[in-house]
């Protein structure tokens, strides 16, 4: 996960427009970080949305990411800066645009399934001794 630091007032912020607890709001920030929507992904009138919430306060952010119902703005090194609701008549703009992020890295995935792949756990007693490939001892142990 993306190395995420927090304000005081992106928490303030996330109790108050988002009712993310203080204990969750860094991890909260990381999901929507990694996950969320980025503006250049985002429809027209959703950046238009979300720029002209930038151009009515000198916020200075850099990464703006739009997950569930609240736009998130960080800065150019990963601090969130406040947490923003989303109007409810840009919510399917922002379901529309996370399906098509989701979509993009299903076919990533299909196209290299090993980049990602998980090593799965030896299921028998076999395989977990092939693992260590056990013989004989070099020192002469029995």
């Amino acid at each position: 996960m993306a190395k995420i630091k927090l304000t005081r007032h992106a928490t303030y912020r996330g109790q108050e427009r988002a009712g993310i607890k203080k204990t969750s709001m860094l991890t909260r920030a990381q999901i929507a970080f990694e996950n969320g929507v980025s503006i250049g992904d985002a429809p027209h009138e959703l950046r238009a949305h979300v720029q002209s919430l930038l151009a009515k306060g000198n916020l200075g952010a850099q990464n703006i990411r739009i997950h569930g119902e609240h736009v998130y703005l960080f800065d150019e090194n990963k601090v969130l800066i406040t947490v923003l609701p989303l109007p409810r008549q840009l919510s399917s703009e922002y379901k529309r645009a996370k399906l098509r992020k989701d979509k993009g890295r299903q076919r990533e995935a299909e196209e290299n399934p090993h980049a990602r792949a998980e090593k799965s756990a030896p299921g028998s007693d076999a395989e977990w001794l092939a693992l260590f490939e056990i013989g004989d001892d070099p020192d002469g142990w029995p």
